[in-house]
């Protein structure tokens, strides 16, 4: 009896996610259970990578008590530079850095209308997707664009063992915001403006003060 308390008080403290993931997949194994093998999870997680990727960074902004409703737009303006054409002939070693660019420079963008003029989170970061979108529109004449280069394709069907490099590279991005919000001095101050920001304002300002 003790032993069943301690171990619904374990699943009480588990996040909501979790318990949500492990319902859909026994559901998934009780109704289709040709569909539980290792190949097509692997598939099913691989697909699923980008969407992963964008809830880190929407855990490093909700944390922080803000929103982000530009990724869509980011996404599809990447998407677009990498499948339209423009790109083919250039090598992966460049393209990688200016797809981040894009993202780094629409962060940029948002951080200062909403960090440093105080506008609002959700009007900035929807005008801001709404642009992005139009863009696109703009650039692809309402045409679907054209297609992935090969060497995009080849690095996305990498496979170490049986995990796909992606899932992996979606893991080690986890483990490293992990680390940043658990182990370094801006992770406590994110936590910390999500728990209480008038702490945090206070926090910072006898850190950056004299020292006695």
């Amino acid at each position: 009896m003790q032993r069943l308390y301690s171990l619904s008080r374990v699943a009480l403290r588990m996040p909501p996610s979790y318990i949500v993931v492990a319902v859909l997949l026994v559901t998934l194994w009780m109704m289709r259970p040709n569909l539980m093998n290792v190949a097509i999870l692997g598939t099913f997680a691989r697909q699923v990578v980008p969407l992963g990727i964008v809830v880190l960074g929407q855990l490093l902004v909700i944390s922080s008590r803000s929103i982000d409703l530009s990724a869509g737009g980011v996404i599809l303006l990447v998407n677009y530079l990498i499948s339209s054409g423009l790109l083919y002939d250039r090598p992966i070693l460049q393209v990688i850095p200016l797809c981040l660019a894009v993202g780094l420079s629409v962060g940029l963008l948002n951080g200062l209308l909403v960090g440093k003029r105080r506008a609002s989170a959700v009007i900035v970061t929807l005008a801001v997707n709404i642009v992005l979108i139009g863009l696109v529109e703009y650039l692809a004449n309402g045409k679907p664009p054209g297609d992935v280069p090969d060497q995009f394709r080849q690095l996305y069907n990498v496979r170490l063992g049986t995990l796909p490099a992606p899932v992996i590279f979606w893991f080690v991005l986890a483990g490293l915001m992990s680390a940043l919000l658990r182990r370094s001095v801006f992770g406590r101050f994110v936590w910390s403006i999500g728990s209480n920001p008038v702490s945090a304002h206070f926090r910072a300002s006898r850190s950056n003060g004299p020292s006695c």
